[in-house]
């Protein structure tokens, strides 16, 4: 349950595939005020890392969008996520720059990572908004830039 971050430039183009995870989506401290992330896959998953515990004494790293955790950054940026694929799902809370006071069992420390001033998700077919894993969150997409959606058809699944 973590960043995926970028520390640059990223451009990855998938044949099949494309399934991310993360806790939220950012850019890593050294990336450049202008950095472009280009995804591209026939289908592409953007998800939140979601996990059950088996004992709830375990932690786990806790840098999430979620109630009571993440809040938006407020540091500036002009970078841009982009997605194209034939269909795009979005499931869980998917976030975009974080930031975050987090206490585990051995420390404290903060993380604030910018996100990215447009999030754009483009889909040759549809996107859809599919239910969370766990019934006891709702699929959500949040970024403190703006987002562009672009499909035949947008729909909850």
């Amino acid at each position: 349950d973590g960043l995926i971050s970028f520390d640059s430039d990223v451009t990855l183009a998938m044949n099949q595939s494309l399934r991310l995870y993360a806790g939220a989506f950012a850019l890593g401290a050294g990336a450049g005020p202008d950095s472009r992330v280009a995804l591209a896959a026939p289908y592409l998953r953007l998800a939140g890392a979601t996990r059950l515990l088996l004992d709830v004494t375990d932690t786990l790293p806790a840098a999430k969008w979620a109630d009571g955790y993440g809040a938006p950054t407020q540091q500036a940026s002009n970078a841009i996520f982009s997605v194209a694929a034939d269909v795009v799902d979005i499931r869980d809370r998917v976030g975009f720059g974080l930031r975050q006071d987090i206490d585990i069992k051995a420390e404290a420390y903060t993380i604030d990572r910018r996100g990215f001033a447009l999030v754009d998700l483009f889909s040759r077919g549809d996107i859809r908004l599919l239910g969370a894993i766990k019934a006891s969150i709702d699929t959500a997409l949040w970024t403190p830039g703006n987002v562009t959606l672009t499909a035949a058809q947008i729909y909850p699944a």
